[in-house]
């Protein structure tokens, strides 16, 4: 059975197409990270082969903290995180992609970072909130 709960999320480009860093914030418990990918996001998504789990795979450095410390995580946790992390960032760069098709060119502003924000509902499998209910991430998800 899955449950549906809140879910915001946060991106801040930190060099496009490569480094990013933001938030997700599950049932009200906050978790910051720092996501870099090996290959720059222009290059692998010029391959029309390419799957969203390819670039799953593409992204070795996945940093995820709560209350500013770093959350050691395990295979199946890093997978959990980078699927909601991952595609929520390529959603933000395709988003910027989209909205730049047909325009000139111009110098970003540099005191402005490019974000996004996003507040929804997902629907959680007994897996996840069980991963999420673990003392590492205090979260208290119905089981």
């Amino acid at each position: 059975m899955k449950v549906e709960i809140e879910v915001k999320k946060h991106v801040e480009q930190i060099l496009d197409g490569i480094q990013y860093k933001g938030y997700i914030e599950i049932a009200g418990t906050k978790f910051n990270y720092d996501l870099m990918f090996s290959i720059a996001l222009s290059l692998l998504l010029s391959y029309p082969e390419v799957t969203e789990e390819n670039v799953i795979r593409y992204a070795p450095f996945l940093v995820v903290r709560k209350d500013g410390e770093k959350i050691e995580l395990t295979n199946e946790e890093y997978e959990f995180f980078s699927r909601i992390i991952v595609k929520f960032v390529l959603d933000f760069y395709r988003s910027l992609l989209a909205r730049g098709k047909g325009k000139e060119a111009t110098a970003p502003e540099i005191s402005t970072p490019l974000t996004a924000s996003s507040r929804g509902w997902r629907n959680f499998s007994l897996q996840e909130r069980t991963i999420l209910n673990r003392p590492k991430f205090g979260c208290a998800l119905p089981v």
